[in-house]
């Protein structure tokens, strides 16, 4: 079996390190979820991004305007917002609004100016498997279709990996699980736009080895990310693993 396509979760762009001969195949910029950087701070990180991960395939996380409503308090964590003016009823669960539309404008052109090809929708816990949300999700992606180069749906809450991915094939877009789920999601995964997170180092990634070791597929095509304060160390060891025993 190959090794997976390795990548980090960027959660403060402000501390990026070097970490030359690190096998980063996918950087994914989580602080565009709080803060995208104007087009100033866009062409800095992006410079850095070239200095620090050459080779790697750039993915950012939308605005949270998109994703999450005034519920879910993400713009109280921000330093960037579109103004107090804003009613809160009209942003996030993507929702076909024109402060949605307007986050997303911005997203799209952050994606543009850090050259990165995907954009990931992290919907959070309160974007549950109701009648509604499945329709937003529907409307969202279909008016997005030949406008962005791919989509990666991360999903929070209440969905199962099952139903998740059965959704994100219908709409013909990559679903994001926590390793928590690989189990079930490395056997339902038959168009390889599968990508994992491991939120809880080393104990979590083990179990993803043995249940990739375990798989009748190869799943040449799998994205596994690496998140928190270790996300670069833990990277290395899986990867170490994998050369070793896959």
């Amino acid at each position: 079996m190959s090794i997976p396509r390795l990548g980090v979760v960027i959660d403060d762009d402000t501390r990026l390190m070097a970490h030359h001969g690190l096998p980063v195949a996918v950087l994914a910029l989580r602080s565009t979820w709080l803060n995208p950087p104007r087009a100033k701070g866009a062409s800095s990180l992006a410079n850095r991004l070239d200095e620090r991960y050459p080779s790697a395939v750039r993915a950012i996380y939308a605005w949270h305007y998109v994703t999450h409503g005034p519920q879910d308090r993400a713009a109280a964590q921000a330093s960037r917002s579109l103004g107090s003016a804003v009613a809160p009823q009209t942003w996030g669960h993507l929702q076909a609004s024109p402060v949605v539309e307007e986050a997303w404008q911005t997203t799209k052109t952050c994606a543009e100016q850090l050259g990165a090809s995907t954009i990931v929708l992290s919907t959070p816990p309160s974007f549950t498997p109701s009648a509604l949300n499945r329709a937003r999700l529907r409307e969202f992606v279909e008016s997005q279709r030949n406008r962005v180069d791919a989509l990666v749906w991360d999903v929070r809450g209440l969905w199962s990996a099952g139903d998740a991915m059965v959704t994100a094939r219908s709409l013909d877009i990559g679903v994001m699980l926590p390793a928590s789920e690989s189990r079930e999601a490395l056997t339902g995964d038959p168009d390889g736009r599968l990508w994992l997170r491991i939120e809880h180092g080393r104990r979590e990634a083990d179990q993803l080895f043995e249940n990739l070791a375990s798989a009748e597929a190869t799943h040449d095509a799998l994205t596994v990310l690496f998140t928190g304060a270790r996300a670069e160390t833990d990277l290395r060891q899986f990867h170490a693993r994998c050369e070793r025993e896959l």
